[in-house]
């Protein structure tokens, strides 16, 4: 083919070409030969010249070159198919290599042994057949997504049981769910053991516990149960329950609410120690004693529930919680003025039906006492019920939101500090029948004009 090639290349210059570019020759009049092996056979140059000459009438001695050129285009021309010819073997390779790449990636990706169902496995064999591109790692990602998916789902679904053991004599735990969601349920029967702050027997799992469940057949909570258990969010008290231990909920900064359920009798010191996000509790109506700072710090108590008559109080039980709202039961006969005295409180309501305990308002009384009037009311006046004969010690105390009280003439005696450190209280009018005040009862009122 080159050589076919060469012949015809030198037949058209030598017909195309002209001295000077002025004139042009036919192909015709320039005969090449070939030897018996098909190889052109060298004209002599001079008689080459002296025809062209005798057609141009010029000299034409720069043809002589001419041939020099034809080779240099036939070796151009030969070497632009080797350079194609290279090309598709390079193409052939990185097809055969992608092809390589894609049966490497799908035979790195495992199916894991959660999923046994034949029809699955043939379900991700087909995805990664049937997936487009060369089994890049965007596609092996997917695919290992969807695996982990499945098995998160059999998890779910299945609420294997991820731990269990005893607790007690009868008590026993048993930990359901998903790591980072784990439910404790306590069940059995009985009182639960004492730990210390570290060796509950779910102690290892305690950054994954978010639930616990006490059932009623158990009859307590240990100590230190649950010390500092950051991620738990709710619990649910049985009614069996009779007593809760010291520290039991130490530190349970995601608590949201607690119900201490009907059995309850006994609340340990420091039980509900600083629980941030506590923002409600409710103290069962068996509830007789509750100790030191049971819920000391728990800065975001804002409403509380009393249903029985908790004689027994440690101290500071509610010490720097932010107790707004405070709900009395109707079975409540006799309250400590650690709950009703709280200097956060807006309003103290009484459950209808109490013979004991009434609100007005907001405002406590009981019987014919005005009891409390709460320090963060809002209002600037109050009257005084008409049924009232007493007003308590300190029931104004600090009271920094009203100006103006009305005591009506069925008052005739006003406590102790009756109105100590009521700094914007400007004017008070009492009726014609109070016959006694007590000690300091005005105290530090700096804004009052009239009395």
């Amino acid at each position: 083919m080159k050589k076919n090639l060469i012949a015809i290349l030198m037949s058209f210059v030598m017909a195309a070409g002209s001295v000077g570019g002025t004139s042009v020759l036919a192909a015709e009049t320039i005969p090449i030969q070939e030897n018996i092996e098909g190889e052109p056979v060298s004209a002599d140059t001079e008689d080459l010249e002296e025809d062209l000459s005798e057609q141009t009438g010029e000299d034409d001695s720069d043809l002589s070159e001419e041939p020099i050129l034809v080779y240099e285009a036939a070796d151009e021309a030969e070497e632009s198919e080797d350079k194609e010819e290279s090309e598709d073997v390079e193409e052939s390779d990185d097809e055969n290599e992608e092809i390589n790449d894609r049966e490497d990636t799908a035979e790195s990706i495992e199916i894991p042994e959660t999923v046994v169902d034949e029809e699955e496995a043939e379900d991700y064999a087909e995805t990664e057949d049937t997936s487009s591109g060369t089994g890049s790692t965007n596609e092996t990602d997917v695919i290992e997504e969807e695996i982990v998916s499945v098995m998160e789902k059999d998890a779910v679904t299945a609420g294997d049981v991820v731990e269990s053991g005893s607790c007690g004599n009868n008590a026993t735990w048993t930990l359901t769910g998903t790591d980072g969601n784990l439910t404790l349920t306590i069940s059995g029967s009985g009182a639960m053991s004492d730990f210390s702050s570290s060796n509950a027997p779910w102690a290892s799992k305690k950054e994954m516990i978010s639930a616990v469940v006490v059932e009623d057949a158990v009859t307590s909570i240990g100590n230190n149960a649950f010390y500092n258990y950051d991620k738990l969010k709710s619990i649910e008290i049985g009614n069996g329950v009779t007593s809760i231990g010291s520290y039991a909920f130490y530190d349970c900064d995601s608590l949201e609410s607690i119900e201490t359920g009907e059995g309850a009798a006994t609340i340990g010191g420091y039980a509900f120690y600083s629980c941030d996000k506590l923002g409600s509790a409710e103290i069962g109506e068996n509830v007789t004693s509750i100790g030191g700072y049971a819920f000391y710090s728990c800065g975001s108590l804002s409403e509380m529930t009393i249903k029985g008559n908790v004689g027994e109080t440690g101290s500071y039980v509610v010490s720097y919680a932010n107790i707004k709202t405070l709900r009395i039961g109707k079975g409540v006969s006799e309250l400590k003025e650690v709950f009703y005295g709280k200097d956060t409180l807006e309003e103290i309501l009484v459950e209808e039906g109490n013979a004991t305990y009434s609100s007005d308002e907001g405002v406590l009384y009981r019987g014919t006492t005005l009891l409390r009037y709460p320090q963060k009311r809002q209002g600037e006046s109050y009257r005084v019920l008409d049924t009232t004969t007493e007003i308590a010690e300190r029931a104004f105390n600090g009271c920094n939101g009203i100006e103006r009280v009305v005591v009506p003439d069925s008052v005739e005696t006003i406590g102790d500090s009756a109105f100590n450190n009521s700094d914007t209280l400007k004017g008070i009018e009492i009726g014609n029948g109070v016959t006694s005040i007590g000690s300091y009862a005005f105290y530090d009122c700096d804004s009052l004009e009239s009395i």
